[in-house]
């Protein structure tokens, strides 16, 4: 070792001993055991063919982090019964029952010792440890896993070790640190186990902690059993010269993580190298991507002070070596905003057509208006393989106004995506998209398909009959107008500038159900639009949300925000909606066909008011039979207009369908 590690170590040596003396001189060490808050049971059943895991967390704020609950998650899906002991000052209740449902047992207890003690604490308040195929000791120091864990529990099975961890340190002497420490059932049957967790005391001074017990578990059983690392220091990449040095200096962990990662997709990052070392979560974030890791760092995202251009001597050299700088974070160009509701049966496929498209410069921001369907649990899958996600929960439902505003307002891009949850991108949509953001555009409209609930059948290639790409500006906007507007009811074709959406005023169209065509058409209108021909979406027809209430919106809601705008003139505002029901006698009749206007809907639609010549058709619309006008107005769109795929669709999937309308749909194709 060079002198000048050697006096190093000395003087290292020389403070613990001043430490050591001070923490006896003021009781740092004591024989009163801590007190225990309380001992539960947990909602699931031990099973003792399954290992065990003790597993030690401290938070100062008393909160269970959501990187914690993916640990534990990762560790139930392993195979692991879980003991869970807490020294934090208190467990919320939500965090009490969120834990009984991934932990054999919750226990709390007085913040007075470490790690060590907590998992003397463990052993005592759960004695059918003894009974379980293995015995796993860990803690909340770390993040992870962050690749696949069967991979590692499949090693420490194959290990002939008895006792594994994951990374070993030769500081003091050579052991194993103590984050992660699985011993097998006959180490945890052997009286040298038992004994050595009979001595351990309430010690509060961390040195000594690792001292006396980490760098002693490794020698004490260490006589009687095989002590092994998965990842050993000596297999690690040569990196000894690292500031000149030596092996027994160097923690692997914190010195060497991000080769781990890189290299040897090691599955924990140390919570302290963001917490203390200066470490960034884009650093991580590189890191984790160069690796190929889908794990979610948006899980450690406000859990950690992000420091600001830190350089220490834990980053600078690996930030030199990288192609980037580390606080150079990439621009994003594109985010594409989802809310969603209710939607878990749906919600994965659309995601899945997303990620497998995204690229750096692009994010993908979900807001959950408190949907009461497991949303959360499907989105927590995908949280825990995909860091591109950003998932916001409301508290309450704002409804779908809110919600994408809210999306928006989370963004991060120059442009946004205003995506359904339920719908698929087509292959190449965003790399298309990406390609345009780049112009000086207000606002990008993409076409779609639209197919069946199942996908199965194509129901129109093309929802605008373009077969190029076009162009309108400030000049063009009533033709922009008159041309495009219904087709924006569908806000999943809107791509529109981050920048223009917040300028506007959104509030005033929450509760229109099209808060996003307020935002375009409102004074003064859009000015540079791009609208493109090749269809970017593939829509899920025949699934919204407020299909039940079609006639209310398509006939009240729709005409009454179309009207509103004043820079558009009456006739283009009439060839996108009349503004009265009553001019609409195609779209009465469809919803008669369907059951969805009765002599109720009528008498709503005009309340209060005399008889005029003009509503005596919508009287008698209201009045004709049901499966009789199903079946008329399948047999008229069969005669004339084969072109009605989506009409003859809605008529056929209605309860009031005949084996007639039933029919024009097999003959049809919808």
């Amino acid at each position: 070792m060079p002198l000048k590690w050697r006096v190093k170590s000395i003087l290292k040596d020389l403070g613990y001993q001043c430490e050591l003396l001070l923490c006896v001189l003021t009781r740092g060490q004591s024989s009163n055991e801590p007190h225990i808050r309380y001992n539960v049971e947990g909602a699931i059943s031990p099973d003792h063919v399954r290992p065990l895991c003790l597993f030690s967390s401290y938070d100062g704020e008393s909160i269970v982090r959501e990187s914690v609950y993916y640990y534990l998650r990762k560790l139930e899906m392993a195979g692991f019964d879980t003991v869970f002991i807490s020294t934090s000052a208190s467990i919320s209740e939500s965090d009490l029952k969120k834990l009984a449902g991934c932990c054999i047992r919750i226990i709390s207890r007085e913040n007075r010792g470490y790690d060590f003690y907590s998992w003397k604490v463990g052993l005592e308040a759960y004695p059918q440890y003894h009974e379980h195929a293995g015995l796993l000791l860990a803690n909340d120091s770390v993040y992870g896993p962050l690749f696949d864990f069967g991979d590692i529990i499949t090693r420490l099975e194959n290990c002939d070790a008895d006792i594994v961890g994951m990374t070993d340190s030769r500081r003091y002497h050579l052991h194993l640190q103590s984050y992660f420490i699985y011993c097998k059932r006959p180490v945890v049957l052997s009286k040298e186990f038992i004994n050595f967790f009979d001595q351990v005391k309430v010690i509060q001074l961390k040195s000594a902690v690792v001292r006396k017990y980490e760098v002693g578990f490794a020698r004490i059983l260490g006589k009687q059993f095989r002590l092994a690392a998965l990842y050993p220091l000596e297999d690690m990449p040569d990196q000894t010269a690292y500031l000149e040095r030596p092996k027994s200096e160097i923690d692997p962990t914190h010195r060497l993580w991000k080769s781990l990662i890189t290299e040897l997709k090691f599955p924990f990052l140390k919570r302290g190298l963001l917490t203390r070392r200066g470490v960034s979560i884009h650093e991580v974030t590189l890191a984790l991507a160069k690796s190929h890791s889908d794990f979610n760092v948006n899980i450690l995202t406000g859990l950690v002070a992000e420091p600001a251009a830190v350089t220490t001597p834990y980053t600078k050299q690996d930030s030199e070596a990288d192609d980037e700088p580390s606080n150079n974070i990439a621009h994003v160009k594109l985010s594409i905003c989802i809310a969603t509701y209710s939607r878990a049966k749906f919600i994965g496929e659309t995601l899945d057509s997303i990620l497998c498209q995204m690229v750096p410069n692009v994010e993908l921001i979900v807001v959950d208006g408190a949907s009461p369907d497991n949303t959360s649990e499907v989105m927590a899958q995908y949280l825990s393989r995909h860091p591109k996600i950003r998932y916001f929960r409301e508290l309450v439902n704002s409804g779908i106004d809110a919600d994408y505003d809210k999306a928006v307002g989370y963004a991060s891009g120059d442009y946004c995506w205003l995506m359904t949850d339920d719908d698929l991108l087509a292959p190449d949509a965003i790399s298309r998209i990406i390609g345009l953001v780049n112009d000086n555009l207000d606002l990008i409209i993409v076409n779609s398909e639209v197919r069946s609930a199942d996908f199965s059948k194509v129901l129109r290639k093309r929802s605008l009959h373009f077969e190029d790409d076009r162009e309108y500006g400030a000049e063009d906007s009533e033709s922009f107008f008159s041309e495009i507007t219904n087709y924006l009811s569908f806000i999943g074709c809107v791509v529109i500038k981050r920048s223009f959406w917040m300028a506007r005023d959104r509030t005033s169209y929450y509760g229109t159900l099209f808060v996003h065509v307020g935002v375009i058409f409102q004074h003064p209108a859009t000015a540079t639009v791009r609208v493109i021909a090749d269809p970017m979406i593939t829509i899920r027809y025949g699934n919204a949300m407020w299909s039940a209430r079609g006639l209310e919106i398509w006939l009240y809601k729709w005409p009454r925000l179309i009207w509103s705008f004043s820079d558009f003139s009456d006739r283009s505002k009439f060839l996108v909606r009349p503004s009265k029901p009553w001019e609409r006698l195609d779209k009465l009749i469809l919803y008669r066909a369907m059951g969805a206007y009765t002599r109720v809907e009528y008498r709503d639609m005009f309340p209060n008011e005399g008889y005029e010549l003009s509503k005596a058709m919508p009287f008698m619309i209201a009045i004709f039979p049901i499966s009789l006008t199903n079946t008329l107005a399948s047999i008229y769109c069969l005669l004339g207009h084969r072109k009605a795929s989506i009409t003859v669709y809605d008529l056929a999937r209605s309860q009031h369908a005949t084996w007639i309308s039933r029919s024009v749909a097999h003959i049809l194709g919808a």
